[in-house]
């Protein structure tokens, strides 16, 4: 039997979340009581030299190869909190 060992090491950055609460003078000249601006961001960038889309294999049926699996999606979510 032939068993093909890669190199699965990765640097990955998952979460990255920014807010800004505006100055509170400014937010009651509008006449709200918090405005809030945020951005999150998921799997930004994965730095590795496995060949592969996704160094995280899973084992299950695949027997840890990762030819059954799916990169992570990056996500980026764009927001504004509002009270009044």
């Amino acid at each position: 039997m032939d068993y093909n060992v890669l190199d699965g090491s990765y640097i990955r950055l998952r979460d990255l979340n920014f807010g800004y609460s505006l100055p509170q003078k400014w937010v009651n000249a509008v006449g709200l009581n918090n405005l809030r601006l945020y951005t999150q961001a998921t799997n930004l960038f994965t730095i590795t030299r496995f060949p592969s889309l996704d160094p995280e294999v899973g084992g299950g049926r695949s027997g840890g190869s990762n030819t059954l699996s799916y990169p992570n999606a990056r996500t980026i979510t764009f927001g504004i909190d509002l009270k009044f």
